[in-house]
């Protein structure tokens, strides 16, 4: 859980909060280490995989559709844009 909410950047308590949401819903399951108690690990169910892979289909559905409106200039502009940001955010240790 600590890892999760230092990912997510939340308080362990906001974090366990949300994952005992998710595993009500169906949505994840949470799994015991074997090897330390202290540690449980969450991993998606089936019904959060499917749910995760339509969201994916819908945002790049989405993506090509708002791109197709756009420029190749504007995109490449954009595309430009992204690949500086990304280098800096590498040079200041950001990721």
């Amino acid at each position: 859980m600590s890892a999760l909410a230092r990912f997510m950047r939340v308080t362990t308590a906001a974090m366990t909060g949300t994952v005992d949401r998710l595993v009500r819903g169906g949505y994840c399951l949470r799994q015991d280490d074997s090897k330390d108690r202290r540690i449980i690990k969450v991993k998606l169910s089936l019904r959060g995989t499917k749910l995760v892979k339509k969201i994916n289909v819908q945002r790049r559905e989405m993506i090509i559709k708002i791109f197709s409106k756009i420029s190749e200039k504007d995109r490449l502009d954009y595309l430009r844009i992204l690949t500086r940001i990304k280098e800096m955010l590498v040079q200041e240790n950001f990721v």
